[in-house]
């Protein structure tokens, strides 16, 4: 369902992650240029990371960043797009993507604890991108 999953996969050990604090950086929606071509594409930046408990159990427990990258997502053929709150940080809860019929059929769902939140049918989804994060360790 999901074109250019691998390279996700890859920086995640072959899991796919669930994007629970991730924060949404680029939020970007734009049409063709050709307005015959009718097509509607939305760009999302999310910057994940992930943490590893150190020290359980013991007075030296923290959690330490192993790690952090951007996901360029890429999104065409977009169709009822919905869209609130962008602010200054965007902490998610979710990205779901779930397969439907007729028309455009993947539905988006991105939940937000703090800020960014959308829905929105596509014909396709790519991870367009995938690079080194914010605060890289």
């Amino acid at each position: 369902m999901i074109q250019g999953a691998t390279a996700l996969l890859a920086e995640f050990g072959g899991e796919w992650p669930n994007f629970h604090d991730a924060e949404v950086l680029r939020f970007a929606v734009e049409r063709a240029a050709d307005v015959d071509v009718g097509e509607v594409v939305v760009s999302l930046a999310v910057h994940l990371r992930r943490f590893e408990a150190r020290g359980v159990c013991t007075v030296n427990y923290h959690l330490a960043l192993v790690k952090s990258v951007v996901v360029d997502f890429r999104f065409t053929g977009v169709e009822d797009l919905s869209a609130l709150d962008f602010n200054h940080q965007n902490v998610l809860e979710e990205i779901a993507f779930s397969e439907i019929d007729g028309g455009a059929p993947v539905l988006v769902e991105v939940t937000g604890i703090y800020g960014f939140e959308g829905r929105w049918r596509c014909r396709t989804v790519e991870v367009a991108g995938v690079s080194r994060g914010l605060n890289e360790v």
